[in-house]
């Protein structure tokens, strides 16, 4: 059980609780948001075998402090809404109402296979699987249909609305704010994935072309980790076909990135190996007059928000001061500070943010 309280899941979601020394405020989201939020899960896990740290989750804001609004926060494409546990039970003892939504077809229980414990990629958005879920009939309608759902329900709560997002659930949040510019307040973007540094556009379109089923592995090491309790939730592979549908939707978001009006605060690692930096540099340029960048140091991966789960074996030496600058972001506009050190070169000579408190 967390400290915080009982987390909201499926079956709890419209009920109160009680914690030890406090009580929650009883109220679920309002009505309308509630009954897009119940959309939403019956969408993604009705029928459906899913982890269990990648389903949907509510944490209800503290009745003991004055209800702020609600955060929202997008997990990265092979992960799911365990990236966030830590924070969300920070932000809910401040007031915030926070969602962490499942992104489409992720997280589906593994299977035995040739490997072991295969992942199930059926239902992920991919350039090679056309017919899933309504309104659409392709990947990219998929994932809009997600990120208008989470808007629509955002623009039903109440009071400021944050969003936030990691990687591929940070190329969904650039893209939800975009067409969204009237709901949300301030836009938190950890290692955005508009695209990889490692493949060009023209190289993975022809990869999608001759083999857009073919899985990209990473190997034994990851089911492992998978497999202790406590370990990282998710997927250990993707199809070319899933890549390309993510990047796609990356590099038009990124295109897009200056009608964007509202704060936006990109964050990134040093020489990260799945999100361009180039590409993030970019968007920030396009917005720099309302956004600040940084990184942090060569060695922080690029999943950073969750180092327990995904790099168990590194010291999270950053991840006190990560956690306090993305509370004073989300609660007041704050900039990540930096460090006063500056990364290479080959990373634009960004400023390198503050790595401990």
């Amino acid at each position: 059980m967390h400290s915080i309280g009982k987390l909201f899941v499926v079956g709890s979601l419209l009920a109160g609780c009680k914690t030890t020394g406090s009580r929650l405020h009883e109220s679920a989201p309002s009505n309308a948001a509630s009954s897009l939020w119940q959309a939403h899960i019956k969408l993604e896990t009705t029928g459906k075998k899913i982890q269990p740290e990648c389903m949907p989750r509510f944490y209800p804001a503290s009745s003991q402090v004055e209800h702020r609004g609600m955060v929202m926060f997008f997990h990265g494409f092979t992960a799911c809404p365990q990236q966030y546990f830590a924070i969300s039970e920070l932000l809910a003892a401040k007031g915030y109402d926070v969602y962490l939504p499942l992104m489409p077809g992720q997280s589906r229980e593994p299977f035995d296979g040739p490997k072991g414990q295969d992942d199930n990629h059926k239902d992920l958005p991919s350039t090679e699987n056309k017919a899933e879920y309504k309104p659409g009939d392709d990947e990219n309608d998929r994932l809009q249909f997600f990120v208008q759902s989470m808007n629509e329900m955002a623009r039903q709560s109440k009071g400021e609305k944050i969003l936030a997002g990691l990687s591929g659930g940070g190329g969904l949040a650039t893209g939800a704010v975009e067409a969204g510019p009237d709901i949300w307040t301030r836009l938190l973007l950890y290692a955005p994935y508009y695209k990889n540094p490692g493949i060009s556009g023209v190289g993975s379109a022809v990869l999608d072309k001759v083999m857009p089923g073919f899985v990209n592995d990473w190997g034994p090491e990851c089911r492992a980790n998978r497999a202790v309790e406590g370990g990282r939730a998710g997927l250990c592979s993707l199809t070319i076909g899933s890549i390309r549908a993510m990047t796609n939707y990356g590099v038009n978001a990124a295109q897009r990135v200056a009608s964007i009006k509202i704060p936006v605060q990109f964050v990134g690692a040093e020489a990260d190996p799945t999100a361009d930096n180039g590409a993030i540099h970019a968007a920030f340029q396009k917005i720099a007059t309302n956004a600040s960048i940084c990184l942090y140091p060569k060695g922080v991966p690029h999943s950073m928000i969750n180092p327990k789960s995904d790099a168990p074996k590194l010291d999270p030496y950053w991840v006190p001061a990560l956690q306090a600058d993305s509370l004073a972001f989300i609660m007041a506009g704050q900039w990540f500070p930096s460090s006063g050190a500056q990364a290479s070169k080959a990373d634009y000579n960004l400023p390198i943010c503050r790595n401990k408190l």
